[in-house]
């Protein structure tokens, strides 16, 4: 399109150009009435309208005759752009108080029969809600074989975890524990601000460590627990004391590391491998200086595609100054990347450092998140907190 035809498309604007008024609803529908305001506003000028149903609207919301409404309409609107608002008023989410209606009937005949009749599930229940979390969920007549099957994971496992594991130390087995704190839970549940690695809370993730509230600490005079070994096990942020866990000694924490991605965290890789292949890597007291029992995550996902883009692309065109810039980016990238204690900040920087370089080069397109990407995050996150108030009960 050239500039004429910009300046003609100006003066008179398609209609996904033109302004969409938002279209509130109310009283009682009438599909006439309705089609003569469609009219109206096509000749007014508008590029179309949303649908909005708002307070005071008599007409069933969802029911037959509103969706004959809305057919109706959207097949009125022609070249204008026809739009059905996503509620029935405000906030968005709940179906116009009908998901609040139905709250029950979620529960009873979708959550409680296909969630609740999964073992694996009954494993992340506490011990201080097992027995009342039964008694909601199970008919011990119809499920009495999956209550055996829990109860006996429950007591027999679960409840003598400690005692399991215990015994397998003492009996020589090499016990290490990995895990990760200070990320907010799942945001459906009540538990969504427990620390955590967004999958399992850290207390339990760590065999029962004392854990803070998240990004909070244990306090400023906090002192840890137990001193029985004479060591330090409280972490350097104050945030968790290995001390009543099981296993103080071999238990490795990784600071704002989620549970689904630790196969990206280099760090965490290596400290496996050196677990299970180093007879003398016995406990946090091994190699502090290359694996600290306190440590930061580290994501490496992002940085190896970064290096496989640069790595594939085609240096022809590129200017000297982007190929040195991308270059330097690179060796600030293996600098980090060569030790195992991770400075969160210094990571960060430098994978953005390497994003915008390869931006700056042609390479790829701009990772900062635009303005949508924020927005949309920050509604979600808005929603999660409406669910998670809505379906409060859904567990702990």
């Amino acid at each position: 399109m050239d500039k004429f035809d910009r300046i003609k498309q100006f003066a008179s604007p398609p209609a996904v150009y033109r302004g969409k008024p938002f279209w509130s609803w109310n009283g009682e529908l009438e599909r006439d009435e309705l089609l003569r305001q469609t009219s109206v506003m096509k000749e007014m000028g508008f590029g179309g309208y949303y649908m909005h149903t708002r307070v005071g609207m008599a007409t069933p919301y969802l029911s037959d005759e509103w969706m004959q409404c809305i057919e109706a309409c959207a097949e009125e609107a022609g070249d204008m752009q026809a739009w059905v608002y996503d509620e029935n008023g405000w906030p968005s989410g709940f179906a116009g108080g009908i998901l609040d209606n139905l709250q029950e009937r979620v529960f009873d005949e979708l959550l409680t029969p296909v969630f609740g009749t999964l073992l694996g599930l009954w494993s992340f229940v506490p011990d201080s809600a097992y027995e009342e979390a039964k008694k909601i969920n199970l008919d011990p007549e119809t499920q009495a074989g999956l209550i055996e099957k829990a109860d006996y994971y429950h007591y027999e496992i679960q409840c003598k975890a400690d005692e399991i594991l215990n015994d397998a130390v003492d009996s020589g087995v090499r016990v290490m524990i990995v895990a990760g704190y200070n990320i907010q839970r799942t945001p459906l549940v009540e538990s969504l601000n427990n620390n955590s690695d967004a999958t399992v809370d850290t207390k339990y993730a760590s065999a029962g460590a004392t854990v803070a509230p998240l990004n909070g600490t244990l306090g400023e005079n906090y002192v840890q627990a137990c001193d029985d070994c004479g060591h330090n096990h409280l972490s350097p942020d104050g945030m968790v004391d290995t001390t009543t866990g099981l296993l103080p000694c071999s238990t490795w924490l990784f600071k704002g590391q989620a549970h689904e991605l630790l196969p990206h965290n280099d760090v965490a890789l290596k400290l496996a491998i050196r677990i299970m292949t180093d007879n003398n890597m016995v406990d946090v007291y091994s190699n502090p200086e290359e694996y600290p029992q306190f440590n930061n995550g580290r994501l490496t996902n992002t940085v190896k595609e970064y290096m496989l883009a640069w790595e594939e692309a085609d240096k022809a065109e590129i200017s000297n100054a982007n190929k040195a810039a991308v270059e330097a980016a690179i060796a600030d990238v293996n600098a980090l990347l060569d030790e195992t204690v991770v400075d969160a900040e210094a990571w960060a920087a430098a994978e953005k450092n390497l994003g915008k370089t390869l931006t700056a080069a042609g390479v790829i397109e701009d990772p900062e998140p635009s303005v949508i990407e924020n927005a949309f995050t920050a509604i979600t996150k808005t929603a999660n907190k409406a669910v998670n108030a809505t379906f409060k009960y859904i567990g702990k």
